[in-house]
């Protein structure tokens, strides 16, 4: 392994991050009704989720799912009822404003911990990305790794993606993109939750007709 290695890792790990999906839509979600803070807390639990999801991959621990088809049957099904559960409590959820949002009840509220939660289960159980590390991430790992090598992608892969979002979340609440956000809160609330909920459907159909 080489500089170029590491860099060309670095560089399909922010391809990934930056690709569009329903972890955006939860973060600019959270970051709207919930504020700068819950937008980095969903951020940093996105992108520990991630590391979960390549140190996974870097061991090999990826391959067992792949080999038992009943496991990635079922792990694609939770997270296709994850997207729509969290989808629906978006789209039903009544609106916060900034001067309430502290009074936001979390989709996941029995369990929330200002969306970190959110982020993380949205990061391990999104079958998009566990296919991105099963076709694409995956190719980067060699018979010869080891564990330190595995914990490197890990950290790298952790770090690009919650650094992604945190710098979308900055940038929404350091412009005035999100003042007009604000003022039509509820319809970004709404289509976040029916991206999540479509989605979720998507998978859900797929793997039913399957």
């Amino acid at each position: 392994m080489n500089d170029f290695f590491w860099l060309e890792l670095t560089g399909i790990c922010f391809v990934g991050a930056v690709s569009p999906g329903p972890s955006l839509a939860l973060v600019v979600h959270n970051t709207v009704t919930k504020g700068k803070m819950a937008g980095l807390l969903t951020s940093l639990g996105h992108g520990f989720g991630i590391g979960i999801w390549a140190i996974l991959t870097a061991s090999g621990v990826t391959q067992l799912i792949v080999s038992r088809p009943g496991l990635l049957t079922l792990i694609q099904i939770m997270g296709g009822c994850l997207l729509v559960y969290i989808g629906g409590m978006t789209v039903f959820a009544s609106g916060t404003r900034r001067l309430s949002a502290h009074t936001f009840q979390s989709p996941l509220k029995r369990f929330s911990f200002s969306g970190a939660d959110e982020g993380f289960l949205i990061s391990v159980l999104n079958p998009k990305i566990m296919i991105f590390f099963l076709a694409i991430f995956s190719q980067f790992v060699e018979p010869t790794f080891g564990w330190s090598e595995a914990v490197i992608m890990a950290i790298i892969a952790a770090s690009v993606d919650a650094m992604w979002y945190s710098i979308v979340t900055l940038a929404l609440t350091g412009t005035k993109v999100v003042n007009s956000l604000y003022n039509h809160e509820k319809t970004v609330q709404k289509i976040a939750g029916l991206i999540l909920i479509s989605v979720g459907i998507f998978i859900l159909i797929i793997e039913i007709s399957n």
